[in-house]
């Protein structure tokens, strides 16, 4: 019998469903959470000012990425409450109310006095070491002057602690609400200073090492409580939208700030947004014009909306300058030396010491004055201000052992510490000396603040 040959069999290609489009998906949920982060990055660290506009196309070309990444980073950030997207008028950094600040802050009371509750029941000792590295960064940029390095760490402090809890839930909860309060900061003027935050949060650590809840509850509290204290919540104080755009210009030393009227838009306003998401120091020009301007300067913007101001020294450096500048101010009037004490045995300010200025004439100290610090361990105002602030040697007597015997402490005789006198110098005119004392009935700190 005869067979019929067989049909050779086919080659079959089996196709697999290509990853593109899951990587492309993937590319561009991270661009746009790219986005998302450097905006509120320069919220947190006081580049972008409430009210800020903020143009997609300008922000597409910084990133270079399309429109609807950018739609889609503007989005999720007005659901985080950070911008807002109004028909007509596109995006801007959010605005809050003075009701928005005072229901975020009272939630952060809530939440917060819980961290610390239970961080101080369950701390560990490589925590407490985390905590310090974190201070220590916080007094470094403090010390240079680093506005948007400090403002980012402590902020992140309260970050810090959440995380330690291991709770994620609670840590993106914070973490929206440090980002609002960086912008209900910024809209309502706080004062509450960088150097007077960094003491404070060295306190609510040193009673969480102590594993001390009840103080280290009552010390966030009144951090938390100083902090909105200093915010001008009253509506019949101007706020930040009714001013002219800003960007704050630095001399080369990195410690001065000289501002001028006028402002910019078009392309300047680009500009300026572009150094506020990269966080650039750089060299731009500040005239309206087409001349060459602040050569030799840094510029640094850390407090930028949409538009640039000079500075007072664009006399000196830019012919053309269009802007209207204003006089520099006088130096000699803005100096001035303060002081703070923390009682860090029982973690709180210390209230009731009595504290004594001297000037230091040929070794000699000559008393100048003395005071008692009030209820937040502070004086009731500057030590030295305006025409009294005389460069030269000083002497700062601090009455601890009296304090703490004050308290009902019993202290041995002699105490360790009776009087703590610190010798320091005032060298330049026009800057703020700040001079703290973290202090116990056993040891105390101090270091030199702005």
């Amino acid at each position: 019998t005869s067979t019929m040959p067989r049909p050779a069999p086919k080659l079959q290609v089996i196709r697999t469903a290509r990853p593109t489009a899951a990587r492309s998906a993937s590319t561009e949920a991270t661009a746009t959470q790219r986005i998302a982060d450097s905006i509120t990055t320069a919220i947190v660290e006081r580049r972008l000012m409430p009210g800020t506009k903020l143009a997609e196309q300008k922000i597409a070309d910084i990133f270079k990425v399309s429109r609807t990444l950018v739609r889609q980073a503007l989005n999720q950030l007005s659901r985080h409450k950070l911008v807002t997207l109004e028909p007509a008028r596109g995006a801007r950094v959010a605005e809050p109310s003075v009701e928005e600040a005072r229901q975020v802050f009272e939630v952060r009371h809530m939440l917060e006095s819980a961290v610390v509750k239970r961080l101080a029941a369950s701390i560990t000792p490589e925590q407490v070491a985390a905590l310090r590295a974190h201070l220590a960064d916080e007094q470094a940029s403090v010390r240079r002057i680093d506005v948007s390095g400090r403002t980012r760490l402590l902020a992140d402090f309260h970050g810090v602690l959440a995380r330690m809890i291991g709770n994620e839930t609670l840590v993106e909860l914070l973490g929206d609400l440090l980002s609002r309060c960086s912008l209900i900061a910024l809209m309502y003027q706080s004062s509450h200073s960088a150097e007077h935050s960094y003491e404070e949060h060295v306190a609510i650590v040193d009673a969480l090492e102590r594993h001390d809840a009840r103080a280290a509850l009552r010390l966030m509290e009144e951090h938390l409580h100083n902090v909105e204290q200093n915010l001008q919540l009253d509506p019949r104080v101007p706020d930040i939208r009714r001013r002219s755009t800003i960007a704050v210009v630095m001399d080369s030393t990195m410690r001065k700030v000289l501002v001028c009227a006028g402002s910019a838009a078009g392309p300047r306003a680009g500009a300026a947004l572009a150094a506020a998401l990269r966080g650039d120091d750089g060299r731009m020009t500040c005239s309206l014009g087409a001349g060459r301007a602040m050569v030799g300067l840094r510029i640094k913007f850390f407090e930028t909306r949409s538009g640039l101001r000079c500075s007072a020294k664009c006399i000196h450096f830019c012919r053309h300058c269009k802007l209207n500048p204003q006089p520099p101010f006088d130096e000699a009037s803005m100096g001035k030396l303060t002081t703070h004490v923390l009682d860090t045995a029982n973690g709180c300010p210390a209230a009731g010491m009595a504290v004594a200025l001297y000037k230091m004439q040929g070794g000699v100290p000559q008393l100048l004055r003395s005071i008692t610090l009030n209820h937040d361990g502070r004086a009731d105002g500057p030590l030295l201000e305006g025409a009294s602030f005389v460069p030269g040697a000083y002497r700062l007597v601090f009455s601890v052992a009296a304090y703490f015997r004050g308290l009902g402490v019993v202290l041995p005789e002699p105490p360790f510490l009776d009087e703590v006198p610190l010798d320091f110098g005032l060298a330049t005119v026009g800057q703020h000396y700040h001079v703290p004392l973290l202090a116990s009935p056993w040891a105390y700190s101090t270091y030199r603040g702005s």
